[in-house]
Formats: structure tokens, sequence, C-alpha cells
């Protein structure tokens, strides 16, 4: 992963809270990688929301995969 990121206007916040062990591996992981921890955050929560998003066992009425491998038609078919 590059760490060349173009800067980007945020102006959407969300505040977490974390026990002294998680706020610890965070910061451990920011350490190591030398990757801001804000960016580790957001890289994960976006993985994990695509994760959810196209699993088949956490939501069986809605996949986003499916939805998107169906398209259009249907919707454009209805009269």
């Amino acid at each position: 992963m590059s760490a060349n990121y173009r800067k980007q206007v945020r102006n959407n916040r969300y505040n977490i809270n974390l026990n002294d062990d998680e706020s610890d591996l965070f910061e451990l992981v920011s350490k190591l990688t030398g990757v801001k921890r804000a960016t580790i955050f957001r890289q994960l929560v976006v993985k994990q929301a695509l994760a959810i998003l196209i699993s088949q066992d956490i939501e069986e009425e809605f996949n986003l995969n499916e939805v998107l491998n169906k398209g259009a038609g249907e919707h454009l078919s209805r009269n």
C-alpha cells in the first residue's frame, strides 16, 4: 500500500470509544507501520463495511454483489 495519498476534505466525523487494549493495538500498529491512526481506522472501517455488504451470510435479503450482478434491467422493466 502506498503512503502517497492525495489530501481529501473530510467533513463527516464519527467518534468511537475504545478500551485501553484496543487503543494500544491501534497505537502499536501505527508505530510499526508509520501510518497515522486515523488512516488505519478509516481503512479498517471501509474494508469491514465492504466485507459486510458482499457477505452472503450476514443479511439474506441484501447482498451488494448480487445487486451489482443483477444490474438495472429489472428496475427499468417495471411499469
